[in-house]
């Protein structure tokens, strides 16, 4: 089987997963957001909170048939048009309450994080400072991640959490360990991102 279509038979297996296995996640956080916005003051937040988990953010924000009512959460800091190596600034505590307080944030609103392993302090750190502001938190991250990761790694914030310990849903995205998919004879690492 050539390279591409083994990527395109490990990416559908893995959606057609998430909308098995994650469908009545997907739809209690649908209905959630749906009531929240029946508010035309309120805002849907979405924040990708470092790395490529910021193109959530992206894809969600003034898209043809989007939803009007978003408000993306761009920090520049962890975008990896800064380069790779920005992304270490999601590592650091203190920095999230910081980025929040930018944004018009009201009480009943839904926060919507999006994080590869859902361990960084900047994401931790998001969801309790959203929580505490009285937002409803809908995690999305990688469970088999998350649970791999090195164990000094399982979360890099002084409480020990994760986000699916304090998001009120968390989807997982059926991201694997490692993330590329599909092994090339005689390279080192996969290609094809999930």
């Amino acid at each position: 089987m050539d390279h591409l279509l083994m990527y395109h038979t490990t990416i559908t297996e893995r959606m057609k997963r998430i909308l098995e296995e994650e469908l009545d996640k997907i739809n209690d956080a649908a209905e959630i957001i749906s009531e929240s916005l029946k508010d035309p003051e309120h805002l849907l937040h979405v924040f990708g909170t470092g790395g490529h988990s910021i193109m959530a953010a992206e894809e969600l924000f003034f898209r043809a048939g989007g939803i009007v009512q978003t408000d993306p959460i761009f920090f520049s800091g962890v975008s990896q048009i800064n380069g790779g190596i920005k992304t270490q600034i999601e590592r650091v505590p203190g920095i999230a309450k910081i980025i929040l307080k930018a944004h018009r944030i009201q009480e009943k609103e839904v926060m919507i994080i999006s994080s590869q392993a859902g361990i960084n302090s900047l994401t931790i750190e998001a969801a309790e400072e959203s929580k505490r502001l009285g937002l409803t938190v809908i995690g999305i991250e990688g469970r088999d991640v998350c649970d791999r990761v090195p164990r000094d790694c399982v979360s890099r914030h002084p409480s020990g959490k994760n986000l699916h310990d304090i998001a009120d849903i968390t989807i997982d995205a059926k991201i694997p360990y490692g993330d590329a998919v599909i092994a090339v004879d005689g390279a080192e690492q996969n290609i094809g991102p999930v």
